[in-house]
C-alpha cells in the first residue's frame, strides 16, 4: 500500500486504522484543524518576524518547488486540448522517524494503527541497527523474527518489511557509536587493531547483506558529544575517519553516509570557522574521507533548554538559520536527523509543540541545503527510558489518537506541500503550473477520451511533460 492510496477524510482514516474501540480506545488520527495555539511573547515575535517569515516562505517557494509547462499531444504530435489534473503522489524530500516501534505493540491493533499514522505522515523510516543489541555476542545477528525480542529494538528484517509494505525509503542508524550502554558490544576488545577490524567487518556484514535495500546510514553518531560523556580511550584513535572508509569501502557508491551529531554540537556552538562541529567535518572532508551528507539532531532534553527557548534566548528562527548556512558551506545536504519537542504543561502543552513544530519543519524545509527531516519517537511512552517524560511523541500515549502537532505536520505535508493542480490546456495544448518536487500522476480528458500518465519533478529543475495520446 502507498501513503497515496490512504483516504482524506476522518472516515476512511478511521476505517483503515480499524476505526474506533470501547472506552476511548484506538481511533485513526483524522484530518481536522490544528488548533489555535498560544506561546510565550518573546518566542511568538521572534518567529513572527517579517524578515524571517518572508525568508521562510520565499525559501519554500524557490528550493522545493520547480516549474511545469504541460504539453498535451495527440498520435500524430498535434496539441489537444483538453482538462488535467496533476497531482502529486509522493515527496521528493525525506519526512521520516524511527521504526524502533514496528510490531512493538502487544495488541495488533495497536500495531496496525501506529504504522498507518506513520505512513500517513512519512516516505523513509529509521532502522535500528545498534552495535550492542544487533550484534549481542560476535556473529550473532538480530535480523529476522526469529530474533529474541527487545524493546524498541525490532529485528532488521521487520522494518524493512513495514517498509516494503507502505512503500518507504530506509536508513540505517548506527554504524559506529562511543556510547557504552547502548551500542559498544559487551565483547568489545581493548586492543586498537581489533577494534578497527571489527568496525570493517561490521561495515562488510552489513553492506553484504543491506547494501542496496537501505539507502542512508548514519555512519558516526555524536562523536563530540560522546567524547564529552564517555571515557575517549573506548574507540581507536581517530575512529570517525576509520568509520567512515570502512563504510566508503563496504557500501554501494549510492549508499549516502552521513555524521551525525547531538543538539548542543550541532546548533548551540556556532561560532563561524572555529566551531566544532564544523571543524570536524571540514577535516574529514579536507582529507578526502566520504562525508555525503551532514546530520543534525534537536532533542530537549533539560527544562533549561526549552525555557531559554521560548523565552527567545537559545535556537531562535535567526541562529537556527545561521547554523544551517554555516553547515551549508561544506557543500554538503543537510538531514535533520532526530527530533523530541516536549508537550509538558509548564511548557504550554500539545498546543505550543505544534506550534513549535510547525515552525520548525517550515524553517527547515525552506532551506536550501536540507533534504530530510526526521521525527525521532511517533508516540509519547516510546521513547527511550527516561526521555520518555517529555512526551515528544506525535500521538497519545494509550490512545495513539494524534496530538495537535501530529494534525500540524499532516497539515504541511499532505496540505501545503503537496501539488494538487486541475487546468485546461490551451489552444497550443499547454498548461503552465509550479508543483513541488515529487512523483506525480496526471489524470488528462479530452474529447478523444481519457488516460494516465505518471512524471516526477526532481529539484533544480524546470520541465517540459509531454503527455502524448495513447
Amino acid at each position: 500500500m502507498t501513503i497515496e492510496a490512504i483516504a482524506m477524510d476522518r472516515r476512511a482514516m478511521m476505517a483503515l486504522m480499524g476505526g474506533g474501540m470501547a472506552g476511548g480506545g484506538l481511533v485513526a488520527p483524522g484530518i481536522a484543524a490544528a488548533p489555535e495555539s498560544t506561546s510565550p511573547e518573546a518566542w511568538t515575535r521572534l518567529w513572527s518576524d517579517p524578515e524571517v517569515e518572508r525568508r521562510i516562505a520565499d525559501g519554500i517557494r524557490a528550493n522545493r518547488m520547480g516549474n511545469i509547462r504541460l504539453q498535451l499531444r495527440d498520435r500524430a504530435g498535434r496539441p489537444v486540448q483538453g482538462r488535467v489534473r496533476v497531482r502529486q503522489t509522493r515527496h521528493q524530500f525525506n519526512f521520516g522517524a524511527n521504526g524502533f516501534m514496528v510490531g512493538g505493540f502487544a495488541d495488533p491493533a495497536r500495531n496496525a494503527a501506529w504504522e498507518a499514522a506513520f505512513a500517513r505522515l512519512f516516505n523513509i523510516v529509521t532502522v535500528p541497527f545498534y552495535w550492542r543489541d544487533f550484534e549481542p555476542t560476535p556473529g550473532a545477528y538480530r535480523i529476522d523474527e526469529t530474533s529474541a525480542p527487545l524493546y524498541r529494538r525490532p529485528p532488521a528484517e521487520r522494518v524493512l518489511a513495514f517498509a516494503e509494505r507502505w512503500g518507504l525509503r530506509t536508513k540505517g542508524h548506527v554504524l559506529v557509536w562511543n556510547q557504552p550502554d547502548l551500542s559498544i558490544p559487551a565483547y568489545w576488545p581493548r586492543d586498537d587493531a581489533e577494534r578497527i577490524a571489527l568496525i570493517e567487518r561490521r561495515a562488510r556484514m552489513l553492506a553484504d547483506r543491506f547494501g542496496g535495500r537501505i539507502g542512508v546510514w548514519d555512519v558516526v553518531n555524536e562523536v563530540l558529544h560522546s567524547s564529552r560523556r564517555f571515557p575517549a580511550d573506548a574507540m581507536p584513535p581517530d575512529y570517525p575517519a576509520i568509520a567512515l572508509d570502512a563504510a566508503d569501502t563496504a557500501f554501494p557508491d549510492d549508499t549516502t553516509l552521513l555524521v551525525n551529531e547531538a543538539t548542543p554540537e550541532a546548533w548551540d556552538e556556532i561560532g563561524g570557522d572555529g566551531t566544532p562541529y564544523y571543524l570536524l567535518l571540514r577535516s574529514l572532508i579536507a582529507r578526502g574521507k566520504r562525508v555525503d551528507a551532514v546530520g543534525l539532531q534537536m532533542h530537549y532534553f533539560a527544562e533549561a533548554e526549552v525555557a531559554d527557548s521560548l523565552a527567545g534566548k537559545l535556537r531562535t528562527p535567526r541562529q537556527l538559520f545561521a547554523a544551517l548556512d554555516l553547515y551549508a558551506r561544506l557543500e554538503r545536504p543537510l538531514h535533520v536527523t532526530e527530533i523530541t519537542i516536549p508537550t509538558l504543561p509548564q511548557f504550554g502543552g500539545a498546543e505550543m509543540q505544534a506550534a513549535w513544530t510547525r515552525n520548525l519543519y517550515r524553517l527547515w524545509f525552506s532551506h536550501p541545503k536540507v533534504e530530510a527531516i526526521t521525527w525521532w519517537n511517533l508516540a509519547d511512552g516510546t521513547a527511550y527510558a527516561g526521555e520518555d517524560r517529555w512526551n515528544g511523541g506525535l500521538l497519545e500515549k494509550d490512545s495513539l489518537r494524534p496530538k495537535p502537532a501530529y494534525l500540524a505536520l499532516d497539515r504541511l505535508i499532505n496540505t501545503e506541500w503537496k501539488s494538487d493542480v486541475r487546468a485546461t490546456t490551451d489552444a497550443a495544448g499547454q498548461a503552465d503550473m509550479r508543483l513541488f518536487h515529487g512523483d506525480y500522476r496526471i489524470e488528462v480528458e479530452t474529447n478523444a477520451g481519457g488516460w494516465v500518465d505518471a512524471r516526477a519533478l526532481a529539484p533544480g529543475e524546470d520541465a517540459n511533460w509531454l503527455v502524448s495520446l495513447p
